[in-house]
């Protein structure tokens, strides 16, 4: 069997999937963007697994909505759809409003080609009501060959959005139990839970993640606390500045984008992890931090 993957770029946190499915079946990801632009996220070839970046347009779209999206939009170059999805059994993707993700979809269709989506949206976190682009969505569902869902909530929306029930695949919200509970409890010092308080924030650094507001907030708390910051982001600098003008440059890092190993020893030295999003699909970075204590 061979599963095509199209995605806009490749993170770092699904490549043991990649390199999990390519040991099964023979498997090939492809990306539209060679970076992504608010994490940094840069293609690079891996042993474990084929993949390539696809020729592909960037759409430019108004920075209000390009804000909400958090992803830059793509169009397939004439005949990329074709060649992602050649010899394939079956596409997986994930993004049902994305340019280049609806013409690999829709030659899949006229090539009977299944196309798998996975999709983590409840009803109550859906921005999309009426009109074209609720159209489109249910074409999107209807047609998937299965549609993968990380829980009962999830699943709910996939029906409302027109997936038949038996085509639903129910999956669960989990983390490295071993590594996000025993690993950083082995990296935790003796004593660490006296002293100041110490809050950490871990995410993208943009506007639908409410960064500014936990600084503002930060700054009003009384008994010296610090407050870490782990994350990438657009608003890198506009938050920066926020630290200044809430004087408290002295207890607030910045610590950019972090890797795995180094989240774990974030998470073993603070006390609170905070996330103050407006809006969140799940908030995988709460469960982690929970699973650490």
């Amino acid at each position: 069997m061979k599963i095509s993957w199209l995605n806009n770029v490749q993170a770092p946190y699904r490549e043991p999937m990649f390199r999990e499915l390519a040991r099964l079946v023979d498997f090939e990801a492809s990306f539209f963007f060679s970076e992504e632009k608010v994490r940094h996220w840069k293609w690079r070839a891996d042993p474990g697994y084929r993949s390539s970046v696809v020729p592909a347009w960037r759409l430019p779209v108004p920075a209000k909505l390009a804000r909400r999206l958090d992803n830059e939009v793509g169009i397939l170059r004439p005949g990329v759809a074709s060649s992602v999805v050649r010899g394939a059994d079956a596409l997986v993707t994930q993004v049902w409003w994305q340019p280049a993700h609806l013409a690999a979809m829709m030659h899949c269709r006229r090539r009977g080609i299944p196309y798998l989506l996975y999709a983590e949206s409840t009803v109550d976190s859906r921005s999309v009501g009426g009109g074209p682009a609720d159209r489109l969505r249910t074409w999107v569902f209807r047609n998937a060959g299965a549609v993968i869902v990380p829980g009962p909530a999830a699943a709910e929306a996939a029906i409302l959005n027109g997936t038949p029930a038996q085509r639903v695949v129910e999956s669960v919200n989990s983390v490295d139990v071993d590594l996000y509970g025993e690993g950083v409890r082995k990296l935790r010092e003796p004593g660490s839970d006296r002293g100041p308080h110490r809050f950490a924030y871990v995410g993208q650094l943009i506007e639908r993640k409410n960064v500014h507001s936990l600084i503002r907030a930060f700054a009003t708390i009384g008994g010296n606390p610090t407050l870490e910051i782990a994350g990438d982001g657009v608003d890198q600098d506009y938050l920066r500045q926020i630290a200044v003008e809430c004087a408290v440059t002295d207890r607030v890092r910045f610590l950019g984008f972090l890797e795995e190993p180094a989240v774990l020893r974030l998470l073993a030295r603070n006390h609170t992890l905070v996330l103050p999003s407006t809006e969140e699909v799940y908030g995988f970075t709460a469960l982690e931090a929970h699973v650490a204590g």
